[in-house]
């Protein structure tokens, strides 16, 4: 007898990626609040140095085995199952798939766990030999921690697929909000232990929360390790290219914590608060989209012309420049702002800001360019190609090395964000050139020209906030809270406000979008249009 398939209310791309930067700005609250949290407790210190060293390990082993397949497979492959009348033939896939998660990670946890000091020992090489043992603690408390990660991202491949948004979006925020209790909690009794219990509570918690839309699914799980099932097949060898490019990527993140280990206490806790802000903006746009968009690419790239493919993809691609571009110009002109906000609290001293500014201003950059880069990557995926973006990874990472290896010498820690930056905007620009070349260009959707006025509208941006900031210096401290949030609001507010006039005077349809889906998700009211339409 055939399974009835659960009715579901049509979603658009521009609704599911409203609701999914709903979720992601919940998320990213939290996430500051962590670390603001971590920042106010403990400071930029060894310590914390060692906790965010142990936490690269979890997450690192997480994007190997599991994050990089959720878009560059699993939804892909679950999404041309997830629209047939009868889902029987996607719980066996996705049986297969969890079963092998499950195995996979429970046992490379354990041996993690027994190698801890070795595993650590690659990782970094703190000058202070407590710091050391400390990170070997804390990466044996966070071990199984990537255990629940994997399976919530398998969770939200399927939930994705059926185009079913609303928990798995929230998911980080609740893994974002037990750490943060943690912390509040447990850091007298634990330190920054307290920080790891969290992260496992909180990965448990986000497969959890996801459980109930799965369970009203009706879906049938059954382990199962039929590895000769076509379609799981097809998900290894789509992975597999993206498998060997990550290995890559993790020999730069292992060579960036160690170097960075290397210039001194407390510069891996400056990075890391640096690069949160930096995620921010990147969560709440390209992350989001490109999540959402993953799907329907995949549907239109099964279609002959690729017409639609590319007029879904152009519009994504104008969407997140209209949102990034002066995100970018409010993260440069209030860097020291935003981050006496955030961080400049408690255990967390202004000297403290001072040093994570500078990475912050080197990190910045970057933000353009890792926007479209993370879309890019969804459309190359849609299209069943893994191939070149996991290839240019790797050159990425390359690229990465030699300007890092360069330079740290002279330049400390600097250096390493500033090699960042060039890796990921490389990435970017090389990624947007070879999909122009695959598509034979994209003409007719005025990519080009909707980018140049809405850079124009970011140089407005700069010169206002900048003009209101030089004239409350006179008058405000940064160094006070009071004067930090009257700069932060004020001037960003003249900023955000010459964004707004310009780019309607300059007629920006995708700002107009970009108001209707902020609109849509305060009113709930009406339906979005869709990012299928022509620019």
């Amino acid at each position: 007898m055939e399974e009835a398939k659960p009715q579901r209310r049509p979603i658009t791309v521009a609704r599911a990626a409203g609701l999914i930067m709903a979720g992601q700005i919940a998320s990213r609250v939290l996430g500051f609040a962590r670390d603001a949290v971590t920042a106010a407790l403990f400071g930029r210190t060894g310590a914390t140095d060692a906790f965010f060293a142990a936490q690269t390990v979890s997450q690192t082993v997480y994007d190997l085995l599991v994050g990089t397949t959720i878009t560059a497979a699993l939804i892909p492959i679950f999404s041309e199952h997830a629209d047939r009348e009868d889902l029987s033939e996607l719980w066996r896939i996705a049986s297969v798939v969890i079963t092998l998660g499950i195995l996979l990670l429970s046992g490379l946890a354990a041996v993690l766990v027994v190698f801890a000091p070795q595993v650590m020992g690659v990782t970094v090489q703190f000058g202070e030999v407590a710091d050391q043992q400390l990170a070997v603690s804390l990466a044996r408390i966070v071990m199984p921690s990537f255990v629940f990660l994997g399976l919530s991202g398998i969770v939200s491949s399927l939930l994705y697929s059926m185009r079913n948004f609303l928990y798995s979006a929230f998911s980080v925020a609740a893994y974002n909000g037990a750490i943060v209790v943690s912390a509040i909690l447990f850091h007298r009794q634990l330190g920054v232990g307290s920080l790891a219990a969290g992260m496992v509570v909180g990965s448990l918690g986000m497969v959890l929360l996801q459980l109930p839309p799965l369970m009203r699914t009706r879906m049938r799980f059954r382990f199962s390790l039929n590895l000769k099932h076509p379609e799981v097949r097809r998900i290894g060898r789509l992975y597999l290219p993206v498998a060997l490019g990550m290995i890559v990527t993790i020999i730069g993140i292992i060579v960036d914590r160690r170097l960075a280990s290397q210039t001194g206490s407390g510069n891996i806790s400056a990075m890391q608060y640096a690069t949160k802000i930096v995620q921010l903006p990147l969560g709440l746009i390209s992350t989001a989209l490109g999540v959402a968009i993953l799907p329907t690419l995949a549907r239109h790239a099964l279609q002959p012309g690729l017409e639609q493919y590319k007029a879904v993809l152009t519009r994504g691609l104008k969407f997140v420049l209209a949102l990034i571009l002066p995100m970018t110009v409010a993260v440069l002109a209030l860097n020291n702002q935003i981050l006496g906000v955030v961080y400049q609290h408690g255990q967390y001293t202004a000297g403290d800001r001072q040093v994570t500014a500078l990475a912050l201003y080197l990190y910045a950059p970057q933000l353009p360019f890792a926007a479209i880069d993370y879309l890019l990557i969804s459309a190359f995926y849609a299209l069943k190609n893994t191939l070149v973006p996991a290839a240019l990874g790797a050159v990425g990472v390359c690229i990465y090395l030699v300007v890092a290896l360069t330079l740290v010498g002279r330049l400390g820690f600097p250096a390493l964000v500033l090699a960042n930056t060039v890796q990921n905007s490389a990435h970017g620009v090389i990624l947007l050139v070879l999909l122009w070349r695959q598509l034979g260009g994209l003409r007719g959707y005025t990519l080009a020209e909707s980018t140049l006025k809405m850079l124009a509208a970011s140089v407005a941006m700069a010169a206002a906030s900048l003009l209101v900031l030089n004239g409350l210096n006179l008058v405000t401290s940064v160094n006070s809270l009071r004067g930090q949030l009257a700069e932060l609001v004020l001037a960003g507010g003249a900023g955000i406000a010459a964004y707004a006039v310009l780019v309607s005077v300059l007629r920006v349809p995708e700002a107009r979008l970009v108001w209707d889906v902020v609109g849509q998700r305060l009113r709930s009211a009406r339906r979005l249009p869709e990012l299928s339409e022509e620019a």
